[in-house]
């Protein structure tokens, strides 16, 4: 396979957007509930409803991000957002346009309604089925697809609000992780294989391409991490986000303790996680092999993964038809122990 052109896109704006989704669903991402509680009570009454019925899962405007100049900044996407007609607002910063026609006609018909039904409910959560997406979460997006036309008008003063309350600030102390990051990954990519590379800067996914792309554009994000989201801008460009935060550097501004090693500590104190870790420690599994093994709920193992994987103590491998295979990753326990042993001076 040919080796696509590699670019790094520094955009701080990635983060705004990543941060409000957060700080909105912060049980979903091992972010202090009470301290989110605190952000959001700083913003209107107006605003924190607008942002909780625009947030329902974790989506941002790539279609803007790849079009920012450098150095691409929140107020560049506020901008851009204040020039968007108010009825597309929503639409921009979802992207629908990837999804499947028999999904896109559903999405067109409840948008233009401004309700929606059982029976599409159903339709969905059945072609939703394979991205993994829960029920709640499909009520949550069907919600936000009903109320698009309402939305419009009120996400752009939202948003400002929400960059006056808290992301002014944190643009600040995010901006230098980006540029570092995208230093050192071009560095690496210079001395690496492209799927070395992309395991390497998404700690821990053993990814296969989709396809042979012509262009990959990396792009570093803070609030993510150690997540990641890869989107085709066309048939031969991948937009990749992956995360950056160190794992000593705390999520919450200010905070003393490192979030990764609090989380994973709460992580291991989980007995259902030990088992599920002990069984990776032996051998790779899917999720329904151990769903089978620990006698589970399938959607239980895949929340109890996600939170391992959250706190770097996991590896997964994408197959090509996107099966998702997972396995114990030692040198993630041993970042934890040594962020310990750093936090306590030992």
């Amino acid at each position: 396979m040919k080796t696509p052109e590699l670019t790094w896109h520094i955009n701080t704006a990635i983060d705004f957007f990543d941060s409000a989704a957060i700080i909105f669903n912060p049980e979903s991402y091992q972010l202090r509930p009470a301290w989110a509680a605190g952000v959001r009570s700083r913003l209107s009454a107006a605003a924190r409803e607008t942002l909780q019925a625009v947030f329902p899962m974790h989506w941002v405007p790539v279609t803007w991000f790849h079009q920012m100049d450098e150095p691409a900044t929140a107020e560049q996407a506020l901008e851009i957002m204040a020039n968007t007609p108010a009825e597309q607002r929503v639409m921009d910063l979802y992207d629908f346009s990837y999804n499947p026609p028999e999904m896109r006609d559903i999405i067109d018909q409840i948008m233009d309604r401004g309700s929606w039904h059982e029976q599409e409910y159903q339709a969905l959560r059945k072609l939703s089925i394979k991205d993994g997406i829960g029920k709640n979460n499909i009520k949550a997006w069907l919600n936000l697809l009903a109320a698009t036309r309402r939305l419009g008008p009120l996400i752009l003063p939202a948003m400002e609000e929400f960059f006056e309350i808290f992301y002014a600030e944190e643009e600040n102390r995010v901006r230098p992780y980006l540029i570092k990051a995208a230093a050192e990954g071009k560095k690496l990519s210079a001395d690496v294989d492209l799927i070395t590379l992309l395991e390497t800067l998404s700690e821990g996914i053993n990814y296969h391409l989709r396809r042979p792309y012509k262009k990959i554009i990396f792009a570093p994000s803070f609030w993510t991490t150690p997540l990641i989201a890869d989107i085709e801008i066309d048939h031969d460009t991948l937009f990749f986000i992956y995360g950056v935060r160190p794992a000593n550097v705390p999520l919450i501004p200010g905070d003393q303790v490192p979030n990764v090693m609090h989380q994973a500590l709460k992580t291991l104190a989980d007995p259902t996680r030990l088992k599920i870790l002990k069984l990776l420690r032996h051998q790779p599994h899917s999720p329904g092999e151990l769903a089978k093994a620990l006698r589970l709920r399938p959607p239980t193992v895949t929340h109890h993964l996600r939170i391992l994987r959250q706190v770097r103590l996991i590896r997964i491998t994408l197959s090509e038809d996107d099966r998702k295979i997972y396995e114990f990753r030692p040198d993630g326990l041993r970042g934890v122990l040594n962020s310990l042993e750093e936090f306590l001076e030992l």
